[in-house]
């Protein structure tokens, strides 16, 4: 069953492989100016909302039918390419506009042999606005 995706990167959970994702955090913040006036507290203006961003840990597991090596190879060329797409869990798509990965930090758990067994990929998104909008 697939329960979400990020480009190529698929999210699932079947008999033969798990790949899925914790730890999931979204930060909206906007931006204010704050206008000092003399004798009474400051007035603050808005002046536009700020990217949203989402971090998440994946954790891929060889012994769950996932090549630890091929998930982080995916996930640092997306990074390094600057290539932005939704970002989907179950059926929504959880941002107005489009996602790039800002960073992937990799925590290598178990080894098995020369090859990964166990690797904790912590990925930063950050929204990314289409110019001209």
């Amino acid at each position: 069953m697939v329960i979400g995706s990020y480009g190529g990167l698929i999210f699932e959970v079947s008999a033969l492989k798990i790949l899925t994702f914790d730890g999931y955090k979204r930060q909206v913040k906007a931006k204010y100016a704050e206008h000092e006036i003399l004798n009474r507290p400051a007035v603050l203006e808005f002046l536009y909302r700020e990217l949203e961003e989402i971090s998440l840990t994946i954790k891929a597991i060889s012994q769950l039918g996932v090549t630890p090596e091929e998930v982080a190879l995916t996930l640092r060329d997306m990074c390094q390419r600057g290539e932005p797409n939704y970002l989907i869990i179950g059926e929504t798509v959880y941002t107005e506009n489009e996602m790039v990965i800002t960073e992937v930090t990799e925590n290598v758990q178990q080894w098995h042999g020369t090859n990964i067994g166990v690797n904790t990929l912590n990925v930063n998104f950050k929204e990314c606005v289409p110019q001209g909008d």
